[in-house]
């Protein structure tokens, strides 16, 4: 899909490894194919500090933005998703 410049969604019953494909899609981006980001991966909040914990875990170099908070929190993340330096890592490896 990513080769065909097509976007896509994940959505199946828990427990089936969604957390982790998207995971290593996203470090095969990065790291065979220099596509650094910025990616959005929209979760339930139930789970997203269960997202962060396995983004560092598997890929400890990944810079992760997480977009929650009050208004003034959200606005302020804002500014760090225009700043295209923050997503880019030549030197990472994994």
């Amino acid at each position: 899909m990513h080769e065909k410049h097509l976007n896509g969604i994940l959505a199946d019953e828990m427990g089936l490894g969604k957390t982790i494909q998207t995971i290593a899609l996203i470090a095969h981006l990065a790291c065979e194919k220099s596509v650094w980001g910025p990616h959005l991966i929209v979760v339930p909040t139930s789970v997203m500090l269960n997202w962060e914990m396995e983004f560092k875990k598997w890929c400890p170099g990944f810079k992760i933005l997480t977009y929650y908070g009050s208004q003034k929190e959200r606005k302020a993340k804002r500014q760090v998703c225009y700043d295209q330096s923050y997503y880019h890592q030549s030197n990472m490896s994994l």
